[in-house]
């Protein structure tokens, strides 16, 4: 009996021990994204983890602005970019419940304005098609009016003159320009604005009060400050309203909104989608990897959904673990495009962490050390164009003496000017074509690479500027010579 009455001890005791062990440590997990964050240079972000209906933490980590010092907290919003898609989804899954539409209607069901420069190329695109990024349209069409004052008609207009890459349906390729399409559809068959429907529908249900469905509204309701990483540190500026829609949200908001995910369409004893909208959002199409808003991954050879967004100044990352009915959100509010692998493997880490594991050892080198190497790379440019005004005296001499020994117009002027044409026109119009990127979009991005780059070829057109009078001024006796 004794013995019994031990080993009866001994697993009441062990069974909240196990407990805690599956609980995800809070404490441990900001630790790491602090750390990982003070390694970038980013201010401030923020932090939500859910399981299953609860919200485990929502916290906020360092400061919304590094003019002021105002600390971030779990209510202050942070642009979320791409991840709107998701919520975009969600409206589409919505609408379609209502049969108000069916996911495999002609998107010119619904938007008959809506064509591109080939006759007949939109006709064939559907509504799945745009959600899962199938639809034909490149990644780089979707890159262009980041910025443009257009509603989602506007942008639906503006494709008129955009070529398919590929036929509908035939392969994935991301995409924005595939969910401003979509955000057409829901203004139209919704009879409201995307933010008047994304209120009423999702919004309000999962009682998100920090949320805005636009950047201009969300500046109005506490918005953290937004920060470029000028050669790794940060600098608050206020850019330019990016193209509505796009939400921001706070970490409390978001946690409710993933809770749509991990509670099966169920919010506070509410019904916000059905579980076969919510399977359907969470399903990729044969062949890819991409479902709707959310794109299929693994952490530590567990099943993952996840996504991504980003700002020139923001960026977000979220997941989900269907089999444990985990999800997360990290917001942050600094950006650079070499950052783009450290978030992901951030993200991987709370992910791994929410999951049971240990804080992830990073082996490769960070943000930090890398950027040394690029910019040092990156300055060669600059410094060959600052050699070449130095060096311009002896250039003089030089040209005098190839002027004297009959070298003409074609070596002394003409090549110098076609030379300098080639290499303009590669770096400003071949290499944002060549990496699928507009140069705006590169300038906002990587501001301080982009701007070393910039720089040189504006001291190399001065210089060639220069050197081209003296070589004209040179030639004139030749040319009255011959005549």
């Amino acid at each position: 009996m004794k013995t019994l009455l031990c080993a009866l001890v001994s697993c009441l005791l062990a069974a909240p021990r196990a407990a805690r062990a599956e609980t995800p440590d809070a404490l441990a997990i900001e630790a790491y994204v602090r750390g990982e964050m003070a390694a970038i240079g980013v201010p401030g972000c923020a932090l939500a983890l859910v399981h299953g209906d609860d919200v485990v933490f929502a916290s906020g980590i360092g400061v919304a602005d590094v003019r002021t010092g105002e600390r971030v907290t779990a209510r202050t919003p942070f642009l979320i970019a791409s991840n709107t898609k998701s919520f975009t989804a969600l409206a589409v899954a919505q609408l379609a419940e209502d049969d108000l539409l069916d996911l495999d209607d002609p998107v010119q069901r619904h938007l008959p304005e809506f064509t591109l420069a080939d006759e007949g190329g939109a006709a064939p695109i559907t509504l799945r098609h745009l959600l899962n990024h199938t639809s034909g349209l490149s990644r780089q069409v979707g890159l262009v009016g980041m910025y443009d004052d257009l509603n989602p008609a506007g942008h639906v207009a503006a494709l008129a003159h955009t070529r398919p890459e590929r036929a509908a349906g035939e392969r994935y390729e991301y995409s924005n320009a595939n969910y401003r399409v979509l955000d057409a559809v829901i203004e139209r068959v919704s009879g409201v604005t995307y933010a008047e429907h994304l209120q009423a529908r999702v919004f309000a249900p999962l009682d998100m009060v920090d949320g805005r469905a636009s950047e201009a509204q969300a500046r109005q309701a506490g918005l953290s400050a937004g920060h470029r990483l000028w050669f790794g540190e940060p600098r608050a500026e206020l850019l330019p309203i990016i193209s509505e829609p796009v939400l921001a949200l706070s970490a409390r908001d978001h946690a409710h909104a993933l809770i749509l995910h991990t509670n099966s369409g169920v919010y506070g004893g509410l019904r916000v989608v059905s579980e076969a909208s919510l399977g359907a959002l969470h399903t990729p199409p044969q062949g890819s990897k991409y479902a709707m808003g959310w794109k299929q991954s693994e952490v530590d050879g567990v099943p993952i959904l996840r996504h991504s967004g980003a700002a020139a100044n923001f960026r977000a990352e979220m997941f989900l673990v269907p089999e444990r009915r985990l999800g997360g959100a990290l917001l942050c509010n600094a950006y650079h495009h070499l950052t783009h692998e450290d978030y992901l493997r951030i993200a991987r880490g709370f992910a791994s962490m929410a999951l049971g594991g240990g804080a992830p050892q990073v082996e490769e080198p960070g943000f930090q050390e890398r950027l040394q190497g690029i910019v040092l790379v990156a300055s060669i440019p600059l410094l060959g164009s600052l050699l070449k005004l130095l060096w311009t005296p002896w250039w003089r001499r030089r040209m005098t003496r190839r002027v004297s020994a009959g070298e003409g117009w074609f070596k002394l002027l003409l090549l110098p000017i076609l030379g300098e044409l080639a290499l303009l026109v590669g770096v400003l119009w071949a290499l944002p074509i060549a990496i699928g990127t507009p140069l705006a979009v590169l300038i906002d991005f990587v501001p301080d690479l982009s701007r070393l780059i910039i720089a040189a070829l504006v001291l190399d057109t001065v210089i060639l500027g220069v050197r081209t009078v003296l070589s004209w001024r040179a030639l004139q006796p030749m040319g009255r010579t011959a005549e």
